[in-house]
């Protein structure tokens, strides 16, 4: 149960910072304390399926992406770690663009996906 609770506390404290929320955005985004984000991220503290669907909420994220281990099964043919860190990587490289720019990343991403469905 303790190595669950640091999985969990790793990928919450990953995800916030890659979506570049401070402990206090994400707390007042789930409607929780600070001090409670905190013991979350150091693996202290436990969440609830009420915390845990509200986190995936704010974080963008499945509740798998928050309670696998990190050495669990490949994801899309990527090693979960990896994957990690390339969703980690593309939140922070997204939360520094202006909506337009936003708005051609969607488009491209969308024209890439649809691109990848023609080909299968």
């Amino acid at each position: 149960m303790d190595n669950l609770k640091k999985t969990i506390g790793q990928r919450i404290k990953l995800l916030r910072s890659a979506r570049g929320l401070s402990q206090e955005q994400l707390a007042e985004e789930i409607g929780r304390g600070i001090s409670s984000i905190s013991k979350l991220e150091r693996g202290i503290m436990m969440p609830g399926i009420d915390t845990l669907v509200l986190l995936a909420g704010s974080l963008n994220c499945s509740l798998d992406d928050l309670v696998q281990p990190l050495d669990a099964s490949a994801k899309r043919g990527k090693n979960r770690n990896e994957r990690m860190s390339l969703d980690q990587e593309a939140w922070a490289v997204l939360a520094n663009l202006d909506n337009a720019e936003l708005e051609v990343v969607i488009s491209t991403a969308k024209a890439i996906a649809t691109l990848q469905k023609t080909r299968q």
